[in-house]
């Protein structure tokens, strides 16, 4: 049912919104005179308000029940957390969002950590298994790997 809609949601703050101004449509539309895609036109971005005016104007559509099965399916939708050095371009996120939907072969929401030790790269959890793939780790591992070595280099100039 909102395929349509779970493919305009990137990060866990768009579902959150989304939640919310889910919420607000399903209390106006009992409040307001105006037609359900005129509130929807209101309260949500164009293309989300496109996709819950098409759902609502099915008819004997029930609004409350149909707006309630997109919150609860936005709701469950299973959360990547990324943790980075730096905010990316909504862009990349994008892109990063689509390949991690094509890997996973099911949608997901990321959410999105800034943590500036990690000085590039990004750590990527999903259902408890992680993925470092920061600048910070390479050092480390490098070093920790040539610690003698450096080391030596460091005594000898002394």
């Amino acid at each position: 049912m909102s395929s349509e809609l779970v493919a305009t949601i990137i990060t866990e703050s768009d579902r959150n919104v989304c939640v919310d101004r889910l919420l607000l449509l399903e209390k106006a539309l009992y409040t307001q005179s105006e037609l359900p895609s005129q509130v929807a036109a209101e309260i949500l971005p164009e293309n989300q308000a496109n996709i819950i005016a098409e759902a609502l104007k099915k008819p004997g559509v029930n609004y409350r029940k149909t707006i309630l099965q997109f919150i609860k399916e936005l709701k469950q939708l299973e959360v990547v957390n990324i943790t980075m050095a730096e905010e990316y371009p909504r862009s990349l996120l994008i892109t990063f969002h689509q390949k991690l939907t094509s890997i996973l072969k099911n949608p997901v929401v990321i959410k999105i950590q800034i943590r500036s030790d990690l000085l590039a790269g990004a750590i990527i959890e999903f259902q408890g298994r992680f993925i470092d793939a920061s600048l910070s780790k390479r050092i480390s591992e490098y070093f920790d790997a040539n610690r003698a070595k450096i080391m030596k280099e460091i005594t000898k100039g002394l």
